[in-house]
């Protein structure tokens, strides 16, 4: 709780939720490793699977990489999957790549020109495929001439191979790139064959994908594990981390951290709340904040 000043005399509580996580040390400790790994040996190709229920934290648990990832240069672009978007090829990660086209439209001319020429390179006279599927690349690389017409399994593959070219171009030692979708529980059918061709046709360099889901929403049969079983019997480095509720001694910790007091003096407060959230943290959080909206929690400025 901090305390702002209004007058001379009178202050304002207001409740301040610590922007930590709290029982996810192993997990953090797993996705640095690999971070590194990817950054310091350049082989890349790596996976990391995060499950869970709506709430768990997967994303606040990939905002804590974030953070190593500004600090060494890295590429960070992050794209969500809707459940009402599956019928839209590529479109969320087109979304996300969006968002590398928006970093390079903000560089200098100079580095804008090594960008395009780094690209052009990679992609040759296939450059269409890109703007086609990232309007905006056409600002940084220019207007491309049309591609050949194939019939649609070898177009397929053939914007396959564009495509990985374009990664292996942007993910270098000078910046490694990160990839993270979440719910992929929505993955559209095209985005999911494009992310197998890129595993099973040799490891990317400097590239890291992390991909989240609700395990509840996917099945023995759903498409993604079916593809993930094929991608792990052919060697490929998965990593799965599975979320589970906090326990009770966690929520207790961030009840102490929030309330500025002793553990023990909010013990019989956590068990409560960790009755009623079940661990979950978002669940935690909101049910901290409406019982502090509702005038439950008095600040004592003394």
């Amino acid at each position: 709780i901090e305390n702002f000043a209004l007058g001379s005399q009178d202050v304002s509580p207001v409740l301040l939720i610590p922007e930590k996580l709290y029982g996810r040390d192993a997990e953090i400790r797993l996705l640095q490793e690999v971070f590194e790994r990817v950054v310091t040996t350049g082989e890349g190709g790596e996976l990391i699977l995060i499950s869970g229920y709506s709430g768990i934290g997967k994303s606040a648990l990939v905002n804590e990489l974030h953070k190593s990832i500004v600090e060494l240069k890295g590429i960070y672009l992050s794209g969500k999957f809707e459940q009402f978007r599956r019928d839209v090829p590529y479109g969320t990660l087109a979304d996300a790549l969006g968002g590398l086209v928006r970093q390079i439209l903000t560089c200098s001319a100079g580095e804008m020109a090594v960008w395009r020429d780094i690209i052009l390179k990679a992609v040759g006279e296939h450059g269409r495929l890109l703007t086609d599927l990232i309007p905006a690349l056409g600002m940084v690389i220019g207007e491309q001439a049309p591609v050949g017409e194939l019939p649609p399994a070898e177009a397929e593959n053939r914007f396959f191979s564009v495509f990985r070219k374009f990664m292996v171009a942007i993910a270098t030692a000078e910046h490694p790139l990160v990839l993270f979708f979440d719910d992929l529980q929505w993955l559209d059918a095209g985005s999911l064959k494009l992310f197998q061709y890129l595993f099973e046709h040799g490891r990317l360099p400097y590239f890291l994908l992390i991909g989240a889901y609700r395990d509840n929403e996917i099945g023995p049969s759903h498409p993604l594990n079916m593809v993930l079983e094929g991608l792990e019997k052919a060697g490929s480095r998965i990593h799965r981390v599975h979320l589970m509720p906090l326990p009770e001694k966690e929520v207790c910790g961030l009840l102490a951290d929030t309330l500025l007091c002793t553990p023990e003096r909010v013990q019989a407060l956590a068990e409560l709340v960790h009755e009623k959230a079940a661990g979950n943290p978002f669940f935690t959080l909101q049910f901290i904040s409406e019982v502090y909206d509702e005038g439950l929690f008095e600040c004592n400025p003394e």
